[in-house]
Parts: C-alpha cells; structure tokens; sequence
C-alpha cells in the first residue's frame, strides 16, 4: 500500500514538475512584437491607353499583382477643373489568406468625361504610381 502512495505522490510531482517546465519555455522563446501594418498589395508594371471620343477617355490597361487572390480594383476620378488630371485609383488590399505566390496580369477598363488635353494620373493603393502609356 505504501508502495502505491509513493508512486502517486512521484507522479504527481513529476507532472507538476514538467507543467511547470511546459510553462516557462513557452514565456522564454515566444518573442512579443507588433505585427507590421500592411496598407495594400503591391502594384507593378502598369500600362495604359487613353482613347479620346466624343468628349469621352476611355482608359483601358493592365497591372500586375502579387497573386491572383488579392481582390484587385479600379476607379476614376473626372478633373474638376482644366489643370486638374484625370485620377486613376487603382487598389489591392492586402491579402491575408493563403495564396499561391504568383504575379497575376489584372485588367481595368474606364472611362470618364474630360477635356481632350486633359493629363492622367495614376495612383496605386493611395500613392501616386509611375505608368507606361502605350501608343
């Protein structure tokens, strides 16, 4: 009977022991640290053509994002006065789901009603990007 008392108290004391142990590594190797603030995917390797009708841009180009997961949009702006540029936004959130990491061709269509001389810029998730127009 003494026999199984100490064996129990052994045991417990072996447990106790290794939680105790569990819990300090755990402390020690898990290093605290602000994650990083993501404002968007990035927005490479833009082209675009200005088609100008009837008082009309059409603006039609591709972009390149970081993979085919991230939801990619575009948006136009009409200048509000004759110096003001047409403004294209072009955005991509950043993805936080597990995504195949493949740079992805995406495709944008607008159009706007601005004066015929009117200039265009070109925006990526809120900073003004460097674009390619293609004849």
């Amino acid at each position: 009977m003494r026999k199984w008392i100490f064996i129990g108290i052994l045991l417990g004391v072996l447990i106790i022991a290794f939680g105790i142990f569990v819990l300090r590594i755990s402390e020690s190797t898990v290093p605290h640290e602000a994650e990083p603030q993501e404002t968007g995917s990035a927005i490479t390797d833009i082209h675009f053509t200005d088609t100008y009708r009837k008082g009309i841009h059409t603006i039609k180009g591709t972009a390149t994002v970081p993979t085919a997961c991230v939801e990619f949009s575009a948006d136009i702006t009409a200048p509000s006065g004759t110096s003001t540029p047409i403004r294209v936004d072009l955005s991509a959130p950043a993805d936080s789901g597990i995504c195949l990491e493949l740079a992805t061709s995406v495709s944008f269509n607008l159009s706007v009603t601005a004066p015929a001389d009117a200039p265009i810029a070109i925006y990526t998730n809120g900073t003004l990007a460097t674009s390619t127009e293609s004849e």
